[in-house]
């Protein structure tokens, strides 16, 4: 929280117990456990996220602008770099097309369209915000990293022109999550421009991930036109009303999910921080009561004796393979325990459905590179610090060549 702006006096706010916190909220269980609006936001996340009435409204409004942009009239320019009149195509940058799509897919399901209204630039800011914001979490002085604080701070003063608007001005389409841990940061006297900021984490939280995933999903298939078209073949079934069916894509899709299970373990980053409660020996080390123990993930699945001798290498048919390694101890890409993320069944949403609409309704391939040769396929940025899914180098997007495609 200090990290990312907010006020010592908000900090202790959000972290002090208050008895008329999450009291008189309709639907809203009694804060028996005495948890401090920084506890109980975690709460709200999983009343939100998980699956539920709360979540199955959330969920229908990120497909419906998932779909909403995935058309061919809907495309913006800002990730279009050519069109070429005599195939009738577009060449497209991945990544951004993912991060431009899902990101506003997010933006209008939590907060509605007045944000986007509000700062419709937002995109970039918070693009130039993610790239570097390990520099944030290693307490980079400003003068080191003026591009992240100024994306930052101006994706706060966009947040700030929201919440100063009455909620009526907003709007129905502002999600549960958002108006209720607002109505708690304001009954403990929590003001604009910190509720601004300590949304900006949530902004963050909720977008990090899943372009990305996307693209190397996607990147998987452009290099393996064999895969791609099983995936096609597979989730056509899921559009044959017209409309998208998720819950097919979700529950009998085994290619597309074992995929997504595949790049999950590859490009995954993701570490959990735990307390030692008392002095505890693990297999010959003690570990002293009062410390912290680090542990990151990606040692974990990259485990030859649970993930095969080729654990380094992708395999789109791993988890098809094994079905049970999704439930092994050793597979963590959403953490566990009292960490365990409560946004893993929106990710996976938000993934296969961008994937199996873009199959769906487009021919996608890659540009060719001179002599008509593929281009590299990308690199993971494995040398900067990284909380989740790993980008791709800088200068790592790719450019992809797409055209409507005819049913």
């Amino acid at each position: 929280m200090a990290a990312c702006g907010a006020s010592p006096g908000a900090i202790e706010k959000m972290w002090q117990f208050d008895s008329q916190t999450s009291k008189d909220l309709p639907g809203n269980p009694p804060n028996t456990r005495q948890k401090c609006l920084a506890q109980l936001t975690r709460d709200f996340h999983k009343q939100q996220l998980h699956p539920g009435e709360k979540q199955t409204e959330l969920r229908n409004k990120f497909l419906f602008h998932i779909e909403e942009s995935l058309h061919w009239e809907t495309m913006r320019d800002r990730y279009i770099l050519r069109f070429d009149e005599s195939s009738c195509s577009r060449e497209i940058l991945l990544k951004k097309w993912c991060g431009d799509v899902l990101l506003e897919a997010a933006t209008r399901a939590f907060f509605g369209k007045i944000l986007l209204q509000i700062k419709p630039d937002l995109f970039h800011d918070y693009f130039e915000f993610d790239d570097s914001s390990w520099q944030l979490l290693y307490r980079y002085p400003r003068f080191l990293a003026k591009g992240m604080y100024h994306a930052k701070d101006s994706a706060v003063d966009a947040l700030t022109r929201y919440f100063v608007l009455p909620s009526e001005e907003r709007g129905p389409e502002e999600a549960w999550f958002v108006r209720t841990l607002e109505g708690e940061q304001r009954k403990l006297g929590i003001g604009d421009r910190d509720i601004a900021t300590l949304f900006l984490m949530v902004y963050w939280v909720i977008n990090a991930n899943t372009y990305k995933l996307c693209f190397w999903t996607l990147a998987y298939l452009l290099y393996d036109p064999v895969l791609l078209g099983s995936i096609r073949e597979e989730t056509t079934p899921a559009f044959a009303s017209g409309d998208t069916n998720i819950d097919y894509l979700l529950e009998s899709s085994p290619r597309l999910n074992a995929l997504f299970d595949e790049v999950l373990r590859i490009t995954n980053s993701s570490s959990s921080v735990r307390s030692v409660t008392r002095d505890t020996m693990i297999n010959g080390s003690k570990f002293r009561a009062g410390k912290r123990i680090l542990m990151p993930y990606r040692q974990l699945h990259f485990d030859k004796s649970v993930f095969d001798i080729d654990a380094q290498e992708f395999d789109a048919r791993r988890f098809l393979k094994h079905p049970g390694l999704s439930k092994s101890q050793s597979y963590r890409p959403f953490g566990g325990g009292s960490t365990y993320c409560p946004g893993r069944f929106i990710a996976r949403l938000e993934v296969v459905a961008f994937v199996a609409i873009v199959l769906q309704r487009f021919n996608v391939e890659l540009v060719m590179g001179e002599n008509k040769s593929l281009p590299p396929f990308p690199r993971l940025e494995e040398m900067r610090p990284c909380l989740g899914i790993m980008p791709p180098v800088q200068d790592g997007d790719l450019i992809v060549k797409v055209s409507r495609r005819t049913q």
